[in-house]
């Protein structure tokens, strides 16, 4: 049996019997342990309070009249009151419906699977009270006497209160145990999903890597080859069939679409990992920059570039490599979801302390209900399989996080189908201020 301090005072005085109930409670209820323990400390605290020589707590199975925990204290044959307990559980579940317990000054004649172990365990009478949780009796604290008791109301009263403080501490530590499980299995969840998004991040960039090195040669010749570069002993350059034109032109696109795939998955594990180095530079040049990389993907679908920049733009707090991608997908959403021979403009100015980029496209707009979700990964209006546009809804989610890191804010806006749309980029002007808290 596992020790425990015992009560303080003399059990036979009325008030020393009051207070030491008072701390027994306390105790049990405040005690963080094993469900066994709590059942141990319960019976060691009943018996010492109501000065008995024998006693069983028992905790039953939920919902079977099997036993799941047993603790005994001056019973020689443990095992057999297992069984008995196991055989009587369902008439002292309904006894214990009625009134919570069963007082025995002597054991009735009737239990005759009882008569012959209480003899050989010299008991004379019982008070057995129930324990309960969630409004199921679920178990029962037994006080025995070797002789004939008559349980008075203060005793029964004792009983039922123990027994109460008992269930409480009991349905309390098991809550513990189980939400400590709960703990421990997500914590093992947590580091199978750590392990698996190493992996993940791992395949990224090696796949990423093994597919930029021939995209890269197969985009600068497919370009060499598109622009005549190739030429003739005699400088001169080859003429192309019209028909080879269309078909390197194809090339030429596909490749550009697989390179802008390549990026996208790169840039979205890039932003998971958040390496952005904020430096104060001009923005000006990142803006142009943006708008020269995708200078010949628009030119090649028809669509015209319109800038409307100013000849300065303020500093601002700036990875130049990372905010660059971002209006590179911006100004790419604006190309492929624009129509034929359409325009985009991209328009910059400053409003007190905010750097304003806008990027406005002529296209197929979006539906105001869309209009937060479009910056979600890997979501795109048209979602169907057959969806005419092509991409991975990468872009404008990683545009999001590379502006986040940058202390911005970014938002689209359409009037509706066919009515283009708006994206617009704010960035903090750089200060003193500004910087001390990047």
């Amino acid at each position: 049996m596992v020790l425990f301090p015992t009560a303080e005072g003399n059990p036979s005085s009325k008030n020393n019997q009051l207070n030491a109930l008072t701390d027994i409670s306390q105790h049990i209820l405040t005690t963080h342990t094993t469900p066994d323990e709590v059942l141990n400390l319960i019976l060691h605290y009943a018996l010492t309070l109501l000065a008995l020589p024998k006693g069983v707590i028992v905790l039953f199975k939920h919902y079977t009249t099997l036993v799941q925990t047993l603790y005994t204290y001056g019973i020689q044959s443990p095992e057999r009151a297992k069984q008995l307990l196991e055989e009587n559980w369902e008439y002292e579940v309904t006894a214990y419906r009625e009134n919570g317990y069963l007082a025995f000054e002597t054991i009735p004649g009737g239990f005759t699977n009882l008569l012959a172990w209480t003899k050989e365990e010299n008991i004379a009478s019982a008070l057995n009270v129930a324990l309960w949780m969630q409004e199921q009796v679920t178990g029962m604290l037994i006080f025995l006497d070797t002789r004939p008791h008559s349980w008075t109301q203060e005793e029964i009263d004792t009983a039922l209160l123990l027994a109460v403080q008992g269930s409480i501490a009991l349905e309390k530590t098991l809550l513990v145990q189980e939400v400590e499980q709960r703990l421990r299995e997500l914590e093992q969840v947590h580091a199978r999903l750590k392990q698996f998004d190493k992996m993940k991040s791992e395949f990224i960039q090696n796949v990423s890597h093994e597919l930029r090195t021939p995209l890269t040669i197969i985009t600068g010749y497919v370009d060499l080859i598109a622009d005549n570069g190739t030429a003739s002993p005699g400088n001169e350059n080859i003429q192309l069939d019209p028909k080879l034109t269309r078909i390197i032109s194809a090339i030429q696109q596909q490749t550009a679409h697989l390179v802008t795939l390549v990026e996208s998955i790169t840039s979205l594990q890039e932003g998971q990992i958040g390496h952005i180095d904020l430096l104060p530079q001009p923005l000006l040049p990142v803006c142009l920059a943006a708008i020269q990389s995708v200078w010949q993907r628009a030119h090649r679908q028809g669509i015209q570039l319109v800038q409307e920049l100013p000849n300065q733009l303020p500093t601002v707090a700036l990875d130049a490599e990372y905010l660059g991608r971002a209006l590179i997908y911006i100004l790419d959403n604006a190309i492929k979801f624009n129509h034929d021979h359409g325009k985009v403009w991209i328009r910059a100015w400053v409003e007190g302390g905010t750097a304003c980029i806008q990027i406005t496209d002529e296209g197929i707009g979006i539906p105001e209900t869309e209009l937060e979700r479009i910056f979600e990964r890997f979501y795109q209006v048209d979602g169907s399989i057959r969806r005419a546009y092509g991409g991975m809804g990468l872009g404008l989610s990683v545009a999001k996080e590379i502006i986040t890191h940058h202390k911005g804010q970014i938002w689209a806006e359409s009037s509706g189908k066919d009515k283009g749309a708006t994206v617009t980029v704010t960035l903090p002007v750089f200060t003193e201020t500004i910087w001390s808290k990047l």
